[in-house]
């Protein structure tokens, strides 16, 4: 290697680090990886990507204008990733094919991610290959900025989950202050009306029952959202114990919807909820009281936004692996009606989210359209 190719090599080297130092997201740690890599090495095409849980998401893709002409076609992500697990320090060679790959370690020696280059000899079994793909497997600066982009890699990963977390802690603040706006703001404004009846010394006494029934129940609506906050802050937690069993799909929904109406009729409301059926008894392998405790939340929040005319139906549905159960909320016209902001959610569906994804399931809600919430459980034996 002449001096020229070494001084623009440890030239791209110093510009990597800085940006790498920069670098917020994983996707310009990748960027600035790929771009150095193929630099330094001389090569035509380098690959950069980050493990995940699934295996190997390939994220950036560098390549000069003349394209593969000596590259067959990409390598096997994962049988690489596979290699270098195997032993995470080795560099992975397939001097045939023209790929040498480097795992991307993190400062516990985790992978986070592989950077695999390709060059383009004339023929892979000719010395001149043999020189380059030794060059590229032992070349310094190579060396240096895959140790680089490891650390790199897992802060941004780091990084990324904290902003996870901080946006979740907004939400949730969200949620609170939403929730409690209006059950305070009713206990204030009766508070206030009874105040003036009595300086006036002009008390009714069906008005002050009237108004002290409301000041109760906004009451009884804040310590229910309390608990809801402390349960929520438990699941998110993972304080909570689960005793999963196998449990019919149908019996899970029947049991929520009767629960439903039953809360209902305690308030002199005709029952709202039913149940689709469908013949098929799918099993889910579940929690039973969390399931119901997560289903009351959800027929809880739509029942509130299809009025006192209209009516809540639930539906279920084997997808695959898992058994999806659907909440639709009718107008009293029998239309659906529109699914509320997602500042609107509440923190009903924060625990009812919880719960479900606890269980190992999915849960399901966007707003615009039709009023719709969806969540899975996993069929029993799959």
């Amino acid at each position: 290697m002449v001096d020229s190719d070494a001084t623009c090599a440890r030239s791209t080297l110093g510009q990597a680090a800085a940006s790498l130092r920069s670098a917020e997201r994983e996707d310009a740690v990748l960027e600035v990886l790929a771009h150095a890599a193929r630099t330094i090495a001389g090569v035509p095409r380098a690959w950069c990507g980050r493990v995940s849980r699934i295996g190997f998401a390939l994220e950036c893709l560098s390549a000069s204008e003349e394209a593969l002409n000596g590259v067959a076609a990409e390598p096997s992500f994962d049988a690489l990733l596979a290699i270098a697990r195997a032993g995470p320090r080795s560099v992975v060679r397939d001097e045939a094919r023209g790929f040498i790959a480097f795992a991307l370690l993190g400062p516990g020696d985790s992978i986070e991610g592989l950077l695999v280059l390709a060059w383009r000899p004339p023929a892979p079994e000719t010395l001149a290959a043999g020189i380059h793909a030794e060059y590229i497997a032992t070349c310094s600066q190579l060396s240096v900025l895959v140790d680089l982009g490891g650390v790199a890699l897992e802060a941004a990963r780091l990084r990324a989950a904290v902003d996870v977390v901080t946006r979740g802690r907004e939400v949730l603040l969200a949620h609170i202050a939403h929730d409690l706006r209006n059950p305070l703001n009713t206990f204030t404004m009766s508070a206030g009306l009874l105040r003036d009846d009595l300086e006036r010394g002009d008390v009714d006494v069906a008005r002050g029952t009237s108004l002290i029934s409301r000041m109760e129940r906004a009451s009884s609506r804040m310590q229910n959202l309390i608990e809801d906050l402390l349960e929520a802050s438990r699941v998110d937690a993972g304080k909570v114990s689960y005793v999963f069993r196998e449990e019919s799909s149908i019996g899970l929904v029947d049991e929520a919807v009767a629960a439903a109406n039953a809360t209902r009729a305690a308030l002199g409301k005709p029952p709202n909820a039913a149940h689709d059926e469908s013949a098929d008894e799918a099993v889910v392998k579940a929690d039973r009281k969390r399931a119901l405790q997560a289903f009351s939340k959800i027929l809880i929040f739509a029942s509130k936004y299809a009025g006192e005319s209209g009516s809540i139906r639930v539906a279920r549905s084997r997808e695959n692996k898992v058994v999806r159960f659907t909440v639709s909320a009718l107008g009293s016209s029998g239309a659906p009606i529109g699914m509320p902001e997602p500042n609107d959610f509440g923190l009903p569906l924060l625990l009812a989210r919880g719960l479900i994804e606890a269980q190992g399931g999915r849960f399901h809600e966007a707003a615009g359209g039709d009023f719709r919430i969806a969540f899975t459980l996993p069929l029993v034996g799959l």
